[in-house]
Order: structure tokens, then sequence, then C-alpha cells
């Protein structure tokens, strides 16, 4: 299919549906109209299938940032698909920032028992379709809760309602953020429950992780702080944190890491990342930690 033959496909489904959209309520009636509408919500969000070496994985894509994340999996981090790849199976991972779930399902679809923590509503109902659409919820178990220092109701300061949308600030209710040097509005505040990492092991004693991937847009220096005694844990092996040389707490969260006994291993796939119509950027890189057997 040539370029200007799927252009034309696209401004037809367009204009249908803007056609669609003005047809009066009394055309076909309200309960006709609302089984319709209700009917293509549910069947035109597309299903994409991601071929791996240990078997396909089915996402449900409802807009076009997990369309996005979906096509890019190998693409956008390669050197977290190489660490993912290195976990045993069997092992336990710990998603912190999980998103709409594209690293969580890549790990279970290795045997990777997965604990997925991801605050935004939007992003979590995408995550438990994922898992219901591949069957593994005796592999991953997936948690709305935010990660902080303390163990708080706060808010979700969100960028974007949109699903698999990221740059969301937990804390006090507040109008714009900045994060990593980008400055967003607040689009929405959901209330929300923050555990410590160390609080949330003591109050329920999860599958403590034997690896951890943390991608929390600036939020990392507070989880942190508040995971000490579970990054000094002698099972835990490995950490893959996204950080931005730059930002203050750098040199801190590099003490942390050291002070539990987990070394600096790899800084990997540093990225200019420019803010459109912003003067910001910011360099971001995949940092693993590891700890090497005494």
């Amino acid at each position: 299919m040539n370029s200007s033959f799927r252009q034309k496909v696209l401004r037809n489904i367009v204009d249908f549906s803007k056609f669609w959209n003005k047809i009066p309520t009394v055309a076909l009636g309200e309960k006709q109209r609302d089984i319709v509408n209700t009917y293509l919500a549910r069947e035109l969000v597309p299903l994409k299938k991601v071929s791996t070496s240990k078997g396909n994985i089915l996402f449900s894509c409802p807009g076009e940032i997990p369309l996005h994340h979906v096509k890019t999996l190998f693409t956008r981090e390669p050197d977290t698909i190489s660490w993912l790849d290195s976990i045993t199976e069997g092992e336990t991972l710990w998603d912190i920032g999980a998103n709409i779930g594209t690293f969580s399902l890549y790990a279970a679809r290795r045997g990777v028992n997965v604990l997925a923590f991801e605050p935004a509503s939007v992003n979590y109902i995408n995550l438990t379709q994922n898992i219901e659409l591949n069957r593994f919820d005796t592999l991953i178990s997936a948690y709305c809760i935010a990660f902080s220092e303390h163990t708080e109701l706060n808010s979700l300061n969100m960028s974007s309602t949109e699903t698999g949308s990221a740059l969301h600030l937990f804390g006090d209710r507040i109008d714009e953020m900045v994060v990593r040097g980008r400055s967003k509005k607040i689009a929405f505040q959901q209330a929300m429950l923050s555990y410590s990492v160390d609080d949330f092991v003591e109050a329920f004693e999860p599958p403590l992780p034997h690896h951890i991937k943390l991608d929390v847009d600036g939020l990392e220096y507070p989880i942190i702080k508040g995971a000490k005694k579970t990054l000094a844990t002698p099972q835990l092996k490995s950490v893959l944190i996204e950080l931005d040389k730059n930002q203050e707490s750098y040199k801190d969260i590099l003490e942390i890491f050291s002070w539990a006994g987990l070394q600096l291993s790899e800084v990997n796939n540093e990225r200019v990342i420019k803010e459109s119509g912003s003067e910001f950027e910011t360099k971001e890189s995949e940092h693993i930690f590891v700890r090497h057997p005494s």
C-alpha cells in the first residue's frame, strides 16, 4: 500500500468519524447509538503482537503513545532489553514505574516473576489489560500505588491523562512542575497512596526482588531514600535506574547504592531529550548497579 493511498484511507476514516458524531441521537435512538458507540470503542482498539525469542506478546494499544511504546520495544531502550535478558528464569523483578507494562510483559515471557508498580490510573488499566491478554496473571502482580520516601496519602500530579503518558509527580498538589528541566502544566490531580519501599516490604512481606527496574521521571532520590533496607538485602543482585548526571541528587543516589553494597557497573544509552518549544534539555542514561559476590 503506497503512502498516498494510506493517507486517503486515513482521511476517509476521519471524515466518517466526524460524520458519525454529527448524526442526531433521534436518527438511531439513544439505546442503539450507545450500543454502536460502545462496540466501536471496544473493537477498534488495535492489538499488536510482538515476537520474542521466547514467544509472542500481545498488547492492547488504545492510543498513539502505547502504540509507540510497543513498536519501539527493542529499539527505544536496547540496554534495558539486554539487562532483562540477563535475568534468570524464576527470579523476581520489581518494575517501579511500569507504565503500560512493555518491559514487565517482556520479562514475564522469559519466565521472570514480576511485581509491577504503576500509579497512573490510565496506564494501570492498560497494564492489567495486557496482563490479561497474555494470561500472565500468575507471573505478574500489578499494583496501582506510588513509591516515595514516606508512606502517605497525597496526589499524583499528572502532566497528561493519555494512556502511556509519563512525567507525573507524586506529592502536594501543584499547578505546574519541572521534571529534569522540563516544564509541564498539570492536567489532572489523581488521589494516590504512596509507600516507602521499606514500609511496603514490612507491611505486606511481598516476594523480595532479585532485580529492580526504576523509571520514575525525577522521583528517583526520594524513592531510593525510602528503600535503603531493601537495597541492602543480600538477595538483590542488580538495579537498573534512569538517571540524569546533572540532577542535584545524582551523587547522593550513588552514595546510597554504595552504602547498600551495590556498585555502578554500566552507564548506557545516554541520550539528549529536548522539550518541544523549550530551552531545556537533559541527558538521561540507564545506570546498572550490581552486587558482587563476597
